[in-house]
């Protein structure tokens, strides 16, 4: 296969997106100074931590194979998605069920089917976004 792609001038290229920055020595810092101090004061219990990601269910691949002088940063993704949000305590003791966030509020995969008989928190939103009003309701 790597012969043929040789032989045809065809190359992996990856298709690069932002690029992110962080403030590392800040982080360092805080992570070996401060926040041993700062959870100190807290039970383990009551400690939660909350992530939320999207998933992007018909996303294509970020790269492929081409011909190298093919350009493939003027490709368009798709950007249909969800927002998934997972929330648990320090301990493990309380793991919240999975909250899923779309764009429809009454899906036709959902037909016939109640929100409350989900495995999983269902709202919808525009943007398939979480928003302060959602997060309110959760809570």
């Amino acid at each position: 296969m790597s012969q043929w792609k040789v032989r045809h001038n065809i190359i992996f290229k990856k298709v690069y997106g932002e690029k992110g920055s962080a403030d590392n020595l800040s982080a360092k810092e805080w992570k070996s100074n401060k926040i041993a101090a700062f959870l100190d004061s807290f039970c383990e219990n009551h400690i939660y931590n909350a992530d939320e990601t999207g998933l992007y269910y018909w996303a294509t691949p970020d790269g492929s194979l081409c011909y190298k002088n093919v350009n493939l940063n003027d490709l368009k993704k798709s950007m249909d998605r969800i927002t998934i949000l997972c929330c648990a305590n320090m301990s493990s003791t309380d793991k919240r069920k999975l909250l899923v966030i779309g764009t429809n509020s009454k899906p036709r995969c959902f037909k016939g089917i109640r929100n409350d008989a989900l495995p999983v928190g269902y709202h919808a939103n525009k943007n398939a976004w979480m928003t302060s009003g959602i997060f309110r309701i959760i809570l």
